[in-house]
């Protein structure tokens, strides 16, 4: 799987798991955050660009990606790893 896709889907699980109402699935939150940070260290590492990405895309997934990637940001900070892949957050 290509590893914007993988990032962008794992903030997602980090989303849904973080609004779930199972305590056992909030539990999962730090381990999501854990990982999503290691993804964006490898992204930035392969010098993955957002830039590109948004050309590869259907629209509704980058829109998609750019808003849990600002909730993601508005609860664990960590805007800077996002800005340096190209992210506008």
């Amino acid at each position: 799987m290509p590893l914007f896709d993988l990032l962008v889907m794992k903030t997602q699980g980090w989303w849904d798991h973080r609004t779930s109402h199972r305590a056992d699935f909030r539990a999962k939150q730090n381990d999501d955050v854990d990982d999503i940070n290691a993804l964006l260290d490898r992204a930035d590492t392969e010098n993955l660009s957002y830039d590109d990405e948004i050309y590869r895309h259907e629209q509704e997934f980058i829109d998609k990606a750019l808003i849990l990637v600002r909730r993601f940001v508005r609860v664990n900070s960590g805007r800077g790893q996002w800005r340096r892949l190209g992210f506008p957050v």
